[in-house]
């Protein structure tokens, strides 16, 4: 499995891509779309993570549709690295210096799934130290 850690710049966007939104089925061509890489590149990643066990392939109406399995074994490692990479968790490491002095921060399994919240009390992220809150507060 380490072997499916060591990956190229087309399979970390398109890694991305699924990962940002989880459950989603995507066309060859809208991949292509929204990952910016040409075709050929994105079919033999797609090839490569499909004999990894990473996605399913299903073809409708003569095109073929991609989803990322949930029962791939690393699925939620792969989410998380995902999630504090991209999306909220890398807006959080790009804004740090103007964010204030964060000791700690921490973003929900749930909203990283985008799992609706089981009541009000329920936290989406967490951050600790002196931090400037409409810096905070700014970032979506």
């Amino acid at each position: 499995m380490l072997e499916d850690l060591i990956i190229s710049r087309v399979r970390v966007k398109i890694l991305t891509l699924f990962l940002s939104h989880p459950g989603t089925i995507f066309h060859v061509r809208d991949i292509v779309r929204k990952v910016g890489e040409e075709i050929n590149a994105v079919r033999r990643e797609l090839s490569h993570m499909e004999k990894a066990g990473m996605v399913t392939k299903e073809p409708r109406a003569n095109r073929l549709f991609y989803a990322f399995r949930r029962d791939y074994p690393l699925y939620f490692e792969l989410l998380e690295i995902i999630g504090k990479t991209s999306g909220l968790g890398g807006d959080i490491i790009k804004n740090r210096p103007k964010l204030g002095k964060m000791k700690f921060a921490m973003i929900s399994g749930r909203f990283l799934r985008g799992l609706p919240k089981r009541d009000h009390t329920e936290v989406d992220a967490l951050v600790v130290g002196t931090v400037v809150l409409p810096e905070l507060a700014q970032l979506e």
